[in-house]
Parts: structure tokens; sequence; C-alpha cells
């Protein structure tokens, strides 16, 4: 029989183990040009656990001067000018208007069973067409379902620095995501839309898709390990993976890495960065950008 004493000891070994296996870890850079250092952690938007405290890191976030995330989630004029650019096609530039008629009709038969007319897709953005595709798509779905933006280490961070008054700022320019989304050429969206429609009419590669993705978000210190399982999402369509990485990350880790190199190490606009773990790693990510502009990389 089990005294009282032992039972507390249990229970607290079965807490402490539970942190363990179900906490977040996350990658933590040091990041040196010349004598001068800036903390780069790798970060997500949503997550699929509680990050749990850590005294250390706690300390280290409350006691920085400034700390630039990503984007300002409270600048609202660019937040809803980005909302705006991914969801509602502007100036009459329909979908039909778009893509070639082979394209509409594909994705007319896709949406047909969950519209009146189909030709109320037509106001949607290639974007939002993406983001519904993957919702309709149960298995993906569920995925992301999972996804909670209270367990971010994005909202992690930000609730130390608003408790212990710390200045937040943003990193990227105020229409970055905005202004990648619209460089992005009809044509190119036709390919990226149809090969993902491809993928997900294969079954054994959905489930890939799914294992990966759900694998990224999985807790680990690497800052390759985001970027290798998103790549791997793909394997069943390199081209599409291509066009994703020049979607979403590649233009835009060359500006964070010029945002970190002159607004934060040569004017000291923020002593830690605070950016998505997906742009840290690849040929083409910030790492290797910061790098190539001669700076030291150290992972703790």
């Amino acid at each position: 029989m089990i005294n009282s004493s032992a039972l507390k000891i249990l229970l607290l070994a079965t807490v402490l183990n539970a942190g363990r296996v179900f906490g977040q870890s996350f990658p933590v850079i040091e990041v040196f040009k010349k004598d001068k250092l800036i903390i780069l952690i790798g970060s997500n938007h949503a997550g699929r656990s509680p990050v749990y405290s850590n005294e250390s890191f706690d300390r280290e976030i409350s006691r920085s001067k400034a700390i630039c995330f990503e984007y300002d989630d409270s600048d609202k004029e660019a937040v809803a000018k980005t909302g705006q650019i991914v969801s509602g096609n502007l100036g009459g530039r329909s979908l039909d208007k778009r893509f070639n008629e082979e394209t509409i009709k594909r994705i007319k038969d896709r949406f047909s069973p969950y519209v009146k007319d189909p030709k109320d897709i037509y106001g949607l953005t290639p974007f939002m067409l993406y983001v519904l595709l993957e919702k309709m798509e149960k298995r993906i779905n569920h995925m992301n379902s999972k996804l909670k933006e209270i367990y971010s280490i994005d909202k992690y961070i930000k609730n130390i620095a608003l408790k212990n008054g710390v200045t937040r700022k943003g990193l990227e320019d105020r229409y970055a995501v905005a202004n990648a989304i619209s460089e992005i050429s009809d044509s190119e969206w036709q390919e990226f839309l149809n090969r993902f429609m491809s993928m997900l009419d294969c079954d054994e590669c959905v489930d890939r898709y799914v294992q990966n993705m759900e694998t990224a978000y999985t807790s680990s210190k690497d800052p390759n390990h985001v970027y290798e399982y998103l790549m791997k999402s793909f394997y069943s369509d390199p081209k599409l993976w291509t066009l994703y990485e020049k979607f979403l990350l590649t233009e835009r880790n060359k500006s964070i890495a010029e945002k970190i190199d002159i607004e934060l190490f040569d004017h000291g606009k923020c002593d830690v960065a605070v950016i998505g773990a997906a742009h840290l790693g690849g040929e083409n990510g910030v790492l290797a950008e910061l790098k190539k502009r001669g700076m030291n990389i150290k992972n703790r």
C-alpha cells in the first residue's frame, strides 16, 4: 500500500513528466554581429499543446528592452488590408477572369456540393480557395482543428512581455504578407491550385501530407525541423512545394534577414526577434540569409 507521502511524490513525478512530454520546445538562437547579440526565437502562430513555463527563459524575455514579432497585430489598418487582400478579389478580378475554363470547371465541380450557385466562388481569392480546399478535406481539416492560438509560442511570449511591460514591435513591413500574396501571378496560382487538387485526389498523398504537417508542429529545438517537415508534406509533387515556398517564404525570408541586420543590429530596434519557425531553415531560410551577411549563429 502506498502512503500519502509516496503518493504525493508519484503524482508530482507524473505532472513533471507530462510537462516534458506535452509541452512545447522551440528553437532559441543566438545571432552575433561582431560584439552585438540578438536572440532569435522560432515560434508558431498556433499550437497543439500548452507552452510550459521555463524560469530562465521567462526571465530573459522579461528583461529584454523590446521584442520584435514577425508582424504587429496591433496595427489594425495593416491587419485589415491584409485580410482584404487574402480573402476577396478586388477591382473586378473574379476567378473566371483569372483562370482558364478547365481550371474553373475543376474548381466548380469541387465546390458544387457546398454552394447553391458555383458562381458564388468567383469572388474568392486563390488563397481563400486553397484554405477552403483544405477545410473540405476531412483529414486535413481535423488536423488543423487541433491547432489553437491560445497554445501558440507567440501568445506565450506576448503574455510575458505584457506582464512585464516589455515593448512589442513589428519586424516585417506592415504589408509584407499582403504584398507577397499580391505579387503571385494568376498563372502561378492556377498551377498551384491544380496541383493541390490533384494531390487531394490521392489518398496516400493526403495521408502523408497530414502526417508530415502534424510532425512539423511537434516539439523541437531544431531550427530546421518545421521547414523540413513542411517540405516533406508535399513529397508527392516537388513543384507544388517550390510554389508554396516561393509564395510564403523565400522573399519574406530575405526581407526578415535584412530587417534583423539593419533595424535590430544597426539601429537597436529590438534585442529579441520572434518569427515563425518555418522561416528559419532551408538554403533560402532566415538563418542562411543571416550567415550570408556575415553573422555567427549559435543554436541553444
